[in-house]
Order: structure tokens, then C-alpha cells, then sequence
């Protein structure tokens, strides 16, 4: 067989393989377009999470700094102040 012959064949085939590479990487770019928003979100989400739990503990440290109590430290004073209430009010006249 003459070159021509051969030749025009062998650009069809590698053609074929060139549109299903192309195909395939198509194919795999869609999905990977498709996931995107989750993973964007899962990473938002955790970011989100990292940063409240930056700004909880500048806060805890900020009201340690200025001795200003926390809720955890008035509970028990309330519980005692309202028993002590309901106290005063039984022996009142």
C-alpha cells in the first residue's frame, strides 16, 4: 500500500482517540464543576466555625482581663439571691 492510503486512516483513528480523550476530560471537568459549590460550602462552613471560635475566646479573654464575670460566675449568686428572696418573703407580715 502507498503512504497516501495508510496516512488518512491513521489520522482518523488518532482522531478518535483525540475526541474520546477530549470527551473523557470534558466528562471529568463537569463533574468536578458540579462538586465545587459543596466543597465551596464544607470549606465556608469550617471557616465560619474556625472564626466564631477565635472571636468566643477574644471575648472570654477580653471580660477575664476586665474582671467582668462571666454568665457561669453570677448563676450560683442568682440561685442564692432568689432562695434568699423567696426566704424574705415568707417572713415578711
Amino acid at each position: 500500500m502507498s503512504e497516501e492510503k495508510r496516512g488518512p486512516a491513521a489520522h482518523r483513528r488518532r482522531g478518535r482517540r483525540d475526541a474520546a480523550r477530549s470527551r473523557s476530560a470534558l466528562l471529568e471537568y463537569v463533574r468536578s464543576a458540579l462538586n465545587v459549590p459543596a466543597d465551596i460550602r464544607n470549606e465556608v462552613e469550617r471557616r465560619r466555625e474556625g472564626l466564631e471560635t477565635l472571636a468566643d475566646d477574644a471575648i472570654e479573654r477580653a471580660l477575664r482581663r476586665l474582671r467582668i464575670p462571666t454568665r457561669k460566675d453570677i448563676e450560683p449568686h442568682q440561685r442564692e439571691i432568689g432562695s434568699a428572696v423567696s426566704t424574705a418573703e415568707k417572713v415578711k407580715p
